[in-house]
């Protein structure tokens, strides 16, 4: 096991998955050519226990892009072919925000807010809880996707799968929200304030705009502000499985949230281009930026439902405009 002291670099970071066009047919031609074999599972595994931050490294390295500007004279190229090498349509690397690629810290939730979202969880399921939004290119399950934003849309909105629930689910997502807003959100503020201020400040821009188009909602759905640290929780039992990028997240430094709660074995998160396995036990928040970052859970044993906080990039980006 490796262990890593409190702030490492993450060195010879390969950044191909920013400049990534959103399909996963071209992901998979991108991870077979830089990971021809790869097992993500047997990647090395990190420290269970200490505080994590990996520091995106002053210069990523872009050998695919030095290769194409030694060759025609431009990294970010759409067309040329490197030679044996597949056609991988690239976009402009994006400017990134955040300093750190990744980051787990301890004790957000203790046992007992764990054990009241799981078994908010479990009760929704039992009272017919209905989800609608597709994972098949990472997921065999499919996830809730609770709270506000603005994918395909000019305007935030609330989640089909918020707006849609049988009135006895819908009480108790409130009460599982609820908790998440009052007992999580306010240290994951905390976290984003002191190693994410610019991020923080793209958030809280965000988080105005939405409050002033949403007052009306807020004032009477207040288990869906957040405060600005998020604004959609994804919940799902389980690990996806297959190497993937969040590409509905936002690539210049996002921070996806993934607190798991429940008594497992397995689960890591996995990722080829930090070429480690990291660990998420129970009262840990893992931070990543997962729509730069490939990404998959390795398999887990016993009962796991994972949390997902994060800002979609569409909201994000209406902000600036």
């Amino acid at each position: 096991m490796t262990r890593l002291e409190k702030e490492t670099n993450v060195e010879d970071f390969d950044d191909f998955g920013t400049r990534l066009r959103a399909s996963a047919s071209r992901l998979n031609a991108a991870l077979s050519v830089r990971y021809p074999g790869l097992d993500p599972v047997k990647l090395p595994l990190l420290s269970r226990t200490k505080r994590l931050l990996l520091r995106e490294p002053v210069s990523p390295h872009l050998s695919e892009g030095l290769l194409r500007l030694i060759i025609f004279g431009s990294p970010f190229a759409s067309s040329e072919r490197l030679p044996g090498q597949a056609r991988l349509p690239l976009q402009p690397a994006a400017e990134v925000v955040s300093p750190y690629l990744l980051m787990r810290f301890n004790n957000i939730i203790n046992k007992a807010t764990a054990r009241r979202l799981l078994n908010c969880y479990v009760e929704m399921e039992a009272l017919g809880l209905k989800t609608s939004h597709a994972e098949a290119h990472w997921s065999t399950t499919s996830a809730l996707h609770a709270g506000v934003w603005s994918l395909y849309q000019k305007m935030p909105y609330v989640t089909r799968d918020t707006r849609s629930q049988p009135s006895a689910v819908t009480e108790v997502l409130a009460r599982m929200l609820g908790i998440i807003a009052k007992e999580v959100a306010p240290k994951l503020v905390k976290l984003l304030k002191e190693h994410c201020p610019e991020q923080w400040a793209r958030l809280q821009r965000a988080y105005d705009r939405v409050k002033t188009i949403m007052w009306e909602v807020y004032g009477e759905k207040p288990w869906l502000d957040f405060e600005g640290a998020f604004f959609t929780v994804a919940v799902k039992q389980g690990s996806s499985k297959i190497l993937h990028l969040d590409w509905n997240d936002d690539k210049c430094g996002g921070i996806t949230w993934v607190i798991p709660v429940g008594r497992w074995e397995g689960g890591e998160f996995c990722s080829p281009q930090l070429k480690a396995c990291i660990p998420v036990a129970q009262g840990q928040a893992l931070g990543v930026q997962a729509r730069r970052l490939v990404h998959c859970g390795a398999p887990a044993k016993g009962t796991r439902v994972v949390f997902m906080l994060f800002a979609d990039h569409t909201l994000l980006k209406q902000a600036e405009q």
